[in-house]
């Protein structure tokens, strides 16, 4: 992958081992980090939010604004860049963030707890939420539960995927459709077993839309705008010689 020096590209890689070595390097290169060592990392997206959200009540935000269990997601992942300034939008972010959480763990009980830990394992599952932490013992428990994500490795069940980063300088994420098909097409006495798989990514913005949102939605400059530059990072594991993907 192509990356350059800024924050943003230290989550670029979908190993969260690499991602957590990698926020460990710089953290520890800072006046604040150097007499502070960090136990560990954890990353979470807009998905994750809004579960918790949606798990601990409802967030109002400074300005009066209400983010529910439904709307969270679309408004840190598009609303926001179309209706607040560049400037004000980490500011919001980390509203959301610390007002999610503190809700999430006020008056925590029996029951809070236990659709917290539902919630968790059903969206590390779904790569809205990994941890990752440098004491080997925690690290191992967190792995076992499916809370550390990681590039396939299990050699009774090979696996593929595809990753993406954005390349392009936007919010484009938002209007990209993927979808996945994997079809069989052969498997003989031996067990051999041959896949096809179709990954398909579809931009779903339209020409309205395009004159509409701000640049830095739809890309700035002159190539790439209203188009999500995509860069796939195949994952592809073929420990068992029974199956073949092509």
């Amino acid at each position: 992958m192509h990356q350059s020096l800024v924050m943003q590209d230290l989550a670029s890689c979908p190993d969260t081992q690499r991602l957590a070595e990698n926020v460990n390097s710089v953290w520890k290169r800072t006046p604040w980090g150097m007499k502070q060592p960090i136990d560990g990392v954890i990353a979470m997206d807009p998905v994750y939010l809004q579960a918790m959200i949606k798990l601990s009540g409802n967030v109002t935000l400074d300005d009066g604004r209400v983010l529910t269990g439904d709307n969270t997601a679309q408004f840190l992942l598009n609303t926001i860049y179309k209706e607040y300034p560049p400037s004000q939008q980490d500011s919001y972010f980390g509203q959301v963030a610390a007002k999610s959480t503190t809700s999430l763990f006020a008056n925590m009980n029996v029951s809070k707890m236990m659709g917290l830990m539902s919630v968790s394992g059903q969206m590390a599952a779904g790569r809205h939420l990994s941890m990752y932490a440098f004491d080997s013992n925690i690290e191992s428990e967190f792995a076992s539960s499916g809370l550390t994500a990681h590039t396939p490795n299990d050699e009774a069940k090979p696996t593929i995927g595809v990753y993406s980063n954005e390349q392009n300088a936007s919010k484009m994420d938002w209007y990209i459709h993927k979808t996945s098909k994997i079809t069989r097409t052969s498997s003989n006495s031996t067990g051999v077993r041959t896949y096809h798989v179709d990954y398909t990514m579809t931009n779903t913005m339209t020409q309205a839309e395009l004159q509409s949102v701000p640049d830095y939605i739809k890309g700035m400059g002159v190539y790439h705008v209203g188009m999500a530059w995509k860069r796939p990072c195949f994952m592809l594991q073929l420990v068992d010689p029974s199956v073949i993907f092509q």
